[in-house]
């Protein structure tokens, strides 16, 4: 916290960054000791993107946000912040800001004199401050709380402050290490509403350090899977959710059925592929080779289900049946194995243990993921 808000070194600023990448990392590695947190980590995150670093705990991603911040070195690689290499610029000094998941918040000091704080350093003038505070305060919703202590505020004001304390000095990139991680769900999905309404208003490019795939799916526009400090997948979410490039990604995000199969022939763009619950027809546009062997990932919400109907694709016994609320989560037994499906909760009522159901799908439904 004192090393984001000390007073500025002399020299002239970093420069605000300009043209399409915001924010550039080039073969970034990084070790604690023995243990290697961050292996060849190259992004670049585009200039006004809501960009998330999605990943478990331990796969590197706060550090790669506190080696972008400024608090961390890599041992080695490059950063880069707009146009300018930032290896070794103190973090006062670099155009990005950072919110964290503990607020950081100084508890003897107002709502606005929290907010305040970064513009007194610089010395500005009263009216100044005033005005810009007032303007952030707005910004985040909190202009009728500034006279308040954290003390007095909810977790979800309390991080509000934290924002807008964060943007005032207008960083070039807002980077949020978790920052929802300590509120409840309600008050979470909340914020994120919020979040995402106050990055289109503004046009800043967010970084966002997040474990909670909904979060990162729900809100942003590119999504980077991390794992064991490697960057695995970039993209949009609908690639991230729908075209997993690799086994952790498909599972670990959303539910997911695997499937280990060989593919037996091709037919134009289709793959016949040999699996445990018989002959699987995959469309893809580059099918592998006959004999290749393969793992098919295939979504709970891409199984139709059905009684009564000799055409479906397979017979199922049903097993289990869990009741979230808007959605029944089916568990089917093959005779290849078991299987995951989502029934809308007005079809779910309608299943029971030991019932038999047909199951369904298109072609172009299941994902092939290289190797076994």
């Amino acid at each position: 916290m004192q090393a984001e808000i000390a007073p500025p070194h002399p020299g002239p600023e970093i420069p605000s960054p300009r043209g399409g990448v915001a924010v550039s990392v080039r073969d970034v590695g990084k070790r604690f000791g023995s243990a290697r947190v961050l292996e060849g980590v190259s992004l670049d995150i585009r200039e006004g993107e809501f960009f998330s670093l999605l990943g478990p705990s331990g796969c590197g991603k706060t550090t790669l946000l506190r080696i972008l911040a400024g608090f961390e070195e890599p041992d080695r690689g490059s950063v880069r912040i707009g146009d300018t290499d930032v290896l070794g610029v103190p973090p006062n000094r670099r155009h990005v800001n950072t919110v964290f998941q503990n607020y950081a918040l100084f508890p003897h000091l107002t709502v606005f004199e929290n907010v305040a704080f970064p513009l007194r350093l610089k010395k500005l003038p009263r009216g100044r401050i005033e005005e810009e505070v007032m303007e952030h305060l707005r910004l985040v919703q909190l202009e009728a709380h500034r006279d308040k202590r954290p003390e007095a505020l909810s977790g979800g004001m309390k991080q509000r402050v934290a924002i807008a304390r964060a943007l005032i000095n207008r960083p070039g990139a807002l980077l949020l290490d978790e920052p929802l991680s300590a509120l409840d769900a309600k008050l979470r999905q909340q914020l994120l509403v919020e979040l995402e309404k106050l990055h289109d208003r503004i046009g800043i490019t967010f970084i966002l350090v997040t474990h909670d795939q909904q979060e990162a799916l729900s809100i942003s526009d590119r999504v980077a899977v991390m794992d064991r400090g490697r960057v695995l997948q970039v993209g949009n979410p609908a690639e991230i959710y729908e075209h997993p490039n690799d086994l952790f990604t498909a599972e670990f995000i959303g539910e997911t059925n695997l499937i280990i199969g060989k593919v037996r022939a091709l037919e134009g763009p289709i793959a016949v592929i040999d699996t445990p619950q018989g002959l699987w027809r995959v469309r893809a546009d580059a099918p592998p080779a006959p004999g290749t062997s393969l793992t098919l990932a295939l979504r709970p919400e891409r199984i139709r289900l059905s009684r009564g109907d000799p055409t479906a694709f397979l017979q199922a016994r049903v097993e289990d049946l869990i009741y979230t609320g808007s959605q029944t989560r089916v568990f089917l037994r093959t005779e290849g194995g078991l299987l995951q499906a989502t029934a809308l909760e007005a079809h779910g009522r309608q299943y029971r243990k030991g019932m038999t159901l047909g199951l369904s799908w298109n072609d172009n439904d299941p994902w092939i993921i290289p190797g076994p």
